[in-house]
């Protein structure tokens, strides 16, 4: 056995010690190490140390006092453990600048063909910011990690439409962007055919489509009748086409 003690009482006197065990029994014939209970004072929260895998029992412990950006007291929340085959994740503060209580997930998820994904934790984006889902791999289906973007803003100082990137095209497409609107704001990717027409059994290329600046307007480009197609030009508007 092993001694313990709760330290002095309320009135600042010693208190007595006493024994409990120094080994304890876990899974499967494990042997775990004792520990002595904890006495928290008035300031502090008890938090339970909860098993390990072997089915130990984990020490306990105290946890100081929080307070939010008001100067009021925060919800306790003690600190824990994940089991094997996971993993701890946590969102952060809450509004009120507290901690808030962690959590698991799994660490390894299952993708396409056997494929083996690591585990994503959940994310949480603040008033200046938005969620973009990472969407899934387009070969392992994998999930990829969503992410928080900030807020964009326009010419005139209004926000922008958020627009969340977009990570991977099909497979025989390709990802092409307009650029910016008018008023300053990004617009979204989209995806085309990687791949165009064929001409005299050679496969030409494929083009994003030409999006023009304000005050001008898109021409064809001409050529052979048995040539590729080109990517259309801008001219300005009051230009006639080539």
């Amino acid at each position: 056995q092993m001694m313990c003690n709760d330290g002095p009482n309320v009135d600042g006197c010693s208190t007595p010690s006493y024994c409990v065990d120094d080994m304890t029994p876990g899974n499967d014939g494990a042997v775990c190490p004792g520990n002595c209970p904890i006495t928290c004072g008035a300031d502090t929260m008890h938090c339970d140390g909860g098993y390990d895998s072997n089915g130990c029992k984990m020490p306990d412990s105290c946890s100081a006092p929080e307070y939010d950006m008001n100067g009021n007291a925060c919800p306790g929340v003690c600190p824990m453990t994940c089991p094997e085959g996971q993993m701890m994740c946590n969102d952060g503060p809450n509004v009120d600048g507290c901690s808030t209580p962690s959590y698991c997930v799994d660490d390894m998820t299952p993708g396409n063909d056997g494929a083996v994904c690591p585990g994503n934790c959940p994310i949480t984006c603040g008033a200046d910011a938005y969620h973009c889902d990472g969407g899934y791999d387009s070969m392992t289906g994998c999930k990829i990690p969503d992410s928080c973007l900030a807020l964009e803003y326009d010419m005139n100082g209004n926000a922008c439409p958020g627009v969340c990137p977009m990570n991977t095209c099909p497979e025989g497409q390709m990802m092409c962007n307009d650029g910016a609107t008018e008023f300053g704001c990004p617009t979204p990717s989209y995806c085309v055919d990687a791949s165009g027409p064929v001409v005299d059994g050679i496969e030409c290329p494929a083009f994003c489509p030409v999006m023009c600046p304000p005050e001008h307007k898109t021409c064809p480009t001409t050529g052979p009748v048995d040539s590729c197609p080109h990517p259309d030009t801008c001219v300005p508007a009051d230009v006639a086409c080539p």
